[in-house]
């Protein structure tokens, strides 16, 4: 399934000390995709090594979601905003995905700051701001 994916990240909103981002993926293939849960997030560096620790769960898992052709589903990125005590993590180059119950993964090319760790969201269906 990843194969028939692309993911990118949209708009950054901060607010509260807080930041988050949407982790976008779009089914690009020519077949439906169905999944359901949690991505695998890792933010890589320069030389596609990771840095610090994948991102852990935030929130319930979502339902299944059917991804037609084109279409898309996001989940969040959630860190603290930097200089508000927690240790930064060096900015990645990188952002590693890998959909739920996958062992294939795809790279987007992103600058990500993770302080004090990172959360990501289950995925749902279309995008999201926040």
């Amino acid at each position: 399934m990843a194969g028939q994916l692309k993911g990118t990240i949209g708009e950054t909103q901060s607010g509260a000390g807080q930041r988050y981002s949407a982790l976008i993926l779009t089914n690009t293939g020519t077949k439906v995709c169905e999944m359901r849960g949690f991505p695998g997030v890792s933010l890589l560096d320069s030389s596609s090594k990771q840095i610090g620790q994948p991102a852990s769960r935030e929130g319930t898992e979502g339902p299944t979601l059917t991804l037609q052709p084109g279409a898309s589903a996001s989940a969040t990125l959630h860190t603290s905003a930097s200089g508000m005590g927690a240790a930064c993590d060096p900015t990645s180059t990188q952002i590693k995905v890998y959909p739920p119950d996958n062992t294939a993964s795809l790279t987007i090319a992103s600058a990500y700051t993770a302080c004090g760790g990172f959360k990501v969201s289950t995925l749902v269906a279309g995008t999201t701001g926040n």
